[in-house]
């Protein structure tokens, strides 16, 4: 498994279940990450509590910075996603490079196991395994891509792949004098993505919503994979072709997690929300709805009982953490609701836990959404979930059933929670039909099956293929790549700094 960051959000969940399930099939697993905080990350890769893949864990290219800066000066130049893809391409140079040193120790059984190499996020590094399978005669290795959004649709503009408009907080805005090269580079990581992403065996999404936006996204990569699925010998032309781009849900491990409390009491929990402190988690939404909660649907002696907590992951060393915490804050202070607010940050699996469990609701605010993990969680602790009404929770929360699916609008939201404030009863209700809508369609057993047999397609998939074999040229070209990115970044800073 090849990960950025190994620390606490949905993308880091889905790759500790996929490795579990993994090892738990008495398969050797490896994890490759430029970063694994051990104060803030899983319990499963955490070295203090004998965590089951803390041994699994290895840190590669930790002096690989996140974002450019001059140190002299102190300033940050910004460049995420040039740095992510940096990254990943050295991570992925060090997994194969160790695995083909460890089958040459093990020469003699090199025919006898296959190896999948699984990676998230960017694909830009694929080509470089391909180029190493081909060069060591590496029989039986597969590339698993999981892509849990298009990161083309992930940009300072997008709300996950739609213009922004009407929200408050949409970070610094950017000047206008280099729009055009700003347009170049995104052009060219956007192209890297698309190209890269057919040297996969099999692709893999967290829902229909974020297949249709791949499909959407990627048209040259979708024909591609469709092609390759169509002209396989190992896979039925109509029903299979599609499996190629395959939707793999991810799950919650309903072992970490304590079933809906027994009590019989219809007293109000709090109103909770979990998310990491990002903008486009759209927290700011549910501070309007309780302000209009305040103001306009209920009596100022309801209002004193209520009590909301919003937590999540919070890094001190992104900025935007820092920076949103700070104006969440403040815009708690100027609709004068934060003496019923608390923010609660990295807070513990324990904590995190009993808040889902004994929440009036968990409000869950990201507009479009790719999946969600969190209304899996509320909705399994027996709580129920109040949605934006697009995206990822379309499939996973019923509404008027298990929570309630609401337009993106602070009063819609407002609207939605006074109908559970004023009926902690029916809140109750819906919590304990959600808890068994999710043990039935999202269980770790229910995703571990359906995991071990995409591996399979994966490992069948690559067999007999030779339409990815891509020599130096194709092999170097993630690094060409970030060579012309690089190029038209710093022609853009010398412009601006504003990129």
């Amino acid at each position: 498994f090849i990960h950025l960051d190994l620390g606490i959000g949905g993308a880091e969940q889905l790759i500790i279940n996929l490795a579990t399930a993994s090892l738990e099939k008495n398969t050797a697993v490896e994890i490759y990450t430029a970063h694994c905080d051990q104060t803030h990350c899983f319990d499963e890769v955490r070295r203090a509590s004998s965590g089951i893949l803390a041994e699994c864990v290895n840190l590669r290219g930790t002096f690989l910075p996140d974002e450019l800066h001059v140190p002299i000066v102190r300033k940050r130049l910004g460049g995420k996603a040039l740095c992510s893809s940096i990254r990943m391409i050295y991570l992925t140079i060090c997994a194969v490079l160790e695995h083909c040193l460890i089958r040459k120790k093990n020469h003699r059984h090199r025919g006898d196991t296959d190896t999948v190499f699984v990676l998230d996020v960017l694909p830009t590094s694929m080509p470089i395994i391909s180029f190493f399978k081909h060069v060591f005669h590496l029989s039986g290795v597969s590339v698993l891509f999981y892509c849990h959004f298009p990161d083309k649709l992930l940009t300072r503009d997008t709300v996950n792949g739609e213009i922004a408009s009407g929200t408050t907080m949409q970070g610094p805005k950017r000047g206008g004098g280099v729009a055009s090269l700003r347009k170049i580079y995104r052009w060219v990581l956007d192209q890297a993505e698309e190209y890269t992403m057919t040297f996969a065996d099999l692709v893999l999404v967290n829902s229909h919503f974020t297949r249709m936006e791949v499909q959407r996204s990627f048209p040259y990569f979708y024909s591609k994979i469709r092609h390759g699925a169509c002209s396989s010998q190992n896979v039925n032309d109509n029903d299979e072709q599609e499996d190629l781009l395959s939707v793999l849900y991810p799950a919650i491990n309903l072992d970490k997690f304590v079933p809906p409390a027994k009590s019989t009491s219809n007293n109000m929990g709090p109103i909770v929300s979990l998310n990491r402190f990002e903008r486009k988690k759209n927290i700011e939404l549910l501070l309007h709805a309780i302000s209009h909660l305040k103001t306009k649907l209920i009596k100022a002696q309801t209002f004193q009982k209520i009590s909301v907590i919003v937590a999540g992951g919070y890094d001190h060393r992104n900025a935007e953490n820092v920076e949103y915490l700070q104006e969440l804050k403040d815009l708690a202070e100027e609709l004068n609701v934060a003496s019923v607010i608390t923010f609660a940050t990295s807070i513990s699996d324990e904590y995190r836990a009993t808040l889902l469990q004994e929440a009036l609701c968990v409000c869950y605010t990201p507009h479009r959404e790719h999946f969600g993990i969190v209304p899996l969680e509320a909705m399994y602790a027996g709580s129920p979930v109040i949605a934006v009404n697009s995206g990822g929770p379309m499939e996973t929360v019923v509404h008027q059933v298990t929570g309630m699916l609401v337009e993106g609008t602070s009063m819609a939201f407002a609207e939605a929670l006074n109908e559970l404030v004023s009926d902690p009863a029916r809140a109750k209700k819906m919590g304990m039909q959600g808890h068994d809508h999710v043990k039935s369609k999202f269980g770790l057993d229910v995703f571990r099956q359906r995991w071990r047999g995409l591996v399979d397609l994966a490992i069948i998939a690559s067999r007999g293929d030779i339409k990815k074999y891509c020599g130096v040229g194709c092999a170097s070209m993630p690094l060409l790549t970030l060579l012309l990115a690089f190029l038209v970044y710093f022609v853009a800073q010398y412009i601006s700094p504003s990129l």
